[in-house]
């Protein structure tokens, strides 16, 4: 088989199949090995969502804090209501084919947290340095309400009726991130 033909709705089934035999390498291969895989991620100057879901996942399993316990800082959604903005509009407009849609598919999703219409982020705001520091504050919220985030995020990503490869991507490192099962996506 070669991988070229394999499609982009099998990447993260080739990264799963791939964590195990990775996580045997010692810790210094481990290091090495998402070293080189950064600095190729970097060599085109662009970082794509797959490239970033890619290495977030691989750093979340094969990390040596992988499995440490969280201290919980945030009981509420109003303290991280920012950076749940940022990363449903990122979701929103990946699935989306027009931005109205992405708006639309934000405001009915947004409704789980606030009753009030909330605006989607900015494009630009969207970037994926924001987002992985949003997912590192996130991380910080409570097991009850980081549940409840990435159902609504897997809500998001099966709004329109499908799903696309990078939506998958991210919504799985977002629930690696924050420690959270992967909700069962079903359109």
């Amino acid at each position: 088989m070669q991988l070229q033909k394999t499609g982009s709705q099998f990447r993260l089934s080739l990264i799963n199949i791939a964590i195990p035999v990775l996580k045997s390498l010692g810790p210094e291969e481990r290091y090495g090995f998402l070293k080189i895989l950064t600095d190729l991620t970097r060599a085109d100057k662009r970082y794509t969502v797959f490239e970033f879901a890619l290495l977030t996942i691989l750093r979340e399993h094969l990390s040596e804090d992988c499995g440490r316990d969280v201290k919980v800082k945030y009981f509420k959604y109003a303290e991280v209501m920012t950076e749940i903005c940022l990363l449903l509009s990122l979701l929103a407009r990946i699935g989306a084919s027009t931005e109205e849609s992405a708006r639309s598919t934000y405001e009915v999703i947004m409704k789980h947290f606030i009753p009030a219409p909330a605006r989607i982020a900015e494009k630009a705001d969207c970037k994926l340095s924001a987002v992985s520091q949003a997912l590192q504050k996130l991380n910080l919220l409570s097991p009850r309400l980081k549940q409840t985030v990435i159902e609504s995020f897997a809500d998001c990503v099966i709004h329109d009726g499908k799903i696309l490869p990078a939506e998958a991507e991210l919504l799985q490192a977002i629930a690696l991130s924050l420690d959270c099962p992967m909700p069962l996506l079903l359109a």
